[in-house]
């Protein structure tokens, strides 16, 4: 087993709370919205949590299911993603928001990737960079997702 730091952070021209907002109301569509084909089913615990059932479609027709709790700090802008069950069990993000300026934020991504298979040396590397890419990738499309919703004044 191999666990990977992750970290980069992702700008919005929007308010903090705003972004949290956004960020944390899970729809289904939120697959759609990352890139992929798939689907989410979204469960409410107490305490501000859910737990979220991710379905991808990959292109060759196969599926991967991963089952997450979300645990949300509103008062913090702060959330937590812990993968439950599925490839990349036991990966877990924190995710913060940092205001810059009364119109402005910044997502700061704070995970560890990990892998149920031993790697080393340069396929480490290279599995990271790619976990890393795919990360940065998925946020850049909800930023344009968002961008599209908070501009309109939209409600997800």
């Amino acid at each position: 087993m191999v666990s990977i730091p992750i970290v980069f952070s992702q700008r919005f021209p929007f308010q903090a709370k705003a972004v949290f907002r956004w960020a944390t109301d899970y729809q289904p569509n939120d697959i759609q919205l990352m890139g992929h084909a798939g689907k989410r089913k979204i469960a409410g615990l107490p305490g501000s949590a859910f737990i979220l059932t991710d379905t991808i479609f990959k292109p060759d027709g196969t599926k991967v299911t991963k089952k997450k709790l979300v645990r949300t700090f509103p008062d913090r802008l702060t959330w937590t993603n812990t993968h439950l069950s599925g490839p990349n069990q036991y990966s877990q993000v924190l995710y913060q928001l940092v205001a810059e300026g009364p119109k402005r934020s910044r997502l700061d991504y704070m995970g560890q990737h990990v892998e149920a298979r031993t790697l080393a040396g340069r396929e480490l590397q290279v599995l990271a960079a790619r976990v890393r890419r795919d990360d940065v990738a998925i946020w850049k499309n909800l930023a344009r997702a968002m961008g599209k919703d908070l501009r309109t004044r939209r409600t997800r």
